[in-house]
């Protein structure tokens, strides 16, 4: 059991940089066991950039498509101060990590979801400005996807205490920075950009991430049988989350790879 959930912590912490979509990583294990799951690391620019062709009065004008860019609009750390009687600071394997994205551009609709992002996770860096967190511990990171101006953003927040378990919850965005205006699902999202959730999650069980992540489960007689719930990518690598039905301690799993 405890190897499995190395697995799965290895999983969702150990995540490596590829190229195309970008990786922001945070946070850390607190050096107990965790009693859920998730999160994740690194960061490289990522942009479109592909080119159409429009036709106007018989003549072919090349048009390229936006060239839209993920980057940080706030990356904050702050190593934690234990609480704990009996530990000191050097004890907590962990330091609070926020990174927040934002989408280039300064159209209104830009600044909507990017306030709305930032709306939901700011809270967190002000809480440690003020060292108010006490005994929390925080962590914001994200992978973002761009292809052919569309924009997909998964975000890991991950929350813990000093010296007990670590909880994890997901969450996706996406824009169209070609419509510049946000897409309200997954679905929209996965047809922007050409697929849909049956044909990108047939595209990553063919991966060797994927592979890799199931033939770990089938050491220890414990099959993978995870779905996919949703996911961005592009054409060069994938972020995608999938329950974990069989999997000790934790219900969902983040596997990242190239293709």
């Amino acid at each position: 059991m405890k190897k499995i959930m190395a697995l799965l912590i290895c999983a969702v912490l150990t995540l490596g940089a590829f190229s195309g979509c970008i990786t922001r990583v945070t946070g850390g294990q607190t050096g107990a066991e965790t009693a859920e799951t998730k999160n994740g690391k690194t960061d490289e620019p990522a942009s479109s950039g592909a080119e159409t062709a429009e036709t106007k009065n018989g003549k072919t004008d090349e048009t390229k498509k936006t060239d839209v860019k993920v980057t940080d609009a706030v990356s904050y750390t702050k190593k934690p101060v234990c609480v704990v009687p009996g530990y000191t600071d050097a004890d907590i394997n962990w330091t609070h990590e926020i990174h927040i994205p934002a989408v280039s551009g300064d159209s209104s609709a830009v600044q909507a979801f990017n306030a709305r992002i930032d709306g939901k996770y700011h809270k967190y860096v002000t809480t440690l400005q003020n060292n108010e967190e006490d005994s929390e511990l925080y962590g914001v990171a994200y992978h973002a996807c761009v292809k052919d101006g569309v924009v997909g953003i998964l975000i890991v927040f991950s929350q813990a205490r000093q010296f007990a378990g670590v909880g994890t919850a997901y969450e996706a965005y996406y824009f169209n920075a070609n419509e510049d205006r946000e897409l309200g699902t997954a679905e929209a999202y996965l047809s922007a950009i050409g697929t849909d959730l049956n044909g990108l999650d047939q595209k990553i069980r063919a991966t060797k991430a994927f592979k890799d992540f199931a033939d770990e489960y089938e050491q220890y007689n414990v099959p993978f049988r995870g779905e996919i719930k949703y996911g961005v990518a592009d054409d060069k690598a994938f972020t995608a989350v999938y329950s974990n039905p069989d999997g000790p301690m934790t219900d969902e799993v983040l596997i990242v790879g190239t293709w």
